[in-house]
């Protein structure tokens, strides 16, 4: 297997299929480089050849939703203000992360002077 397609935020893609044996009993992913340079793998997902998965990741303090992997294995980031509030929602593209939506939103303090 070897990277292909856009460097994306640091990180490039290995997209590749195989076949396992249909007397096999197990199977042995080993991941490994050239020793040229630090490799780091990240967001392993075997699946069958036609199927589809979505991941989901939570922040382990808070238990917000921090991002969602579609089938493609694209995110959608999502941040939160000090408040729990949902703030800014971003997507992973071929072009980079991109800004889908921000929300701002306030409280009034105080209300004075009801007439």
């Amino acid at each position: 297997m070897h990277p292909s397609g856009p460097i994306i935020e640091g990180w490039q893609r290995i997209d590749t299929s195989f076949t396992v044996p249909s007397d096999a009993t197990s199977a042995k992913l080993i991941l490994g480089d050239d020793g040229s340079q630090k490799v780091y793998f990240d967001d392993i997902r075997i699946l069958p050849f036609n199927g589809e998965m979505v991941s989901y990741v939570y922040d382990p303090v808070s238990l917000r939703l921090v991002s969602e992997l579609d089938a493609n294995n694209y995110a959608t980031f999502y941040e939160y203000d000090e408040e729990g509030t949902p703030v800014r929602t971003k997507a992973e593209t071929s072009r980079g992360i991109q800004m889908i939506k921000e929300t701002r939103s306030a409280k009034q303090k105080n209300i004075t002077n009801v007439q």
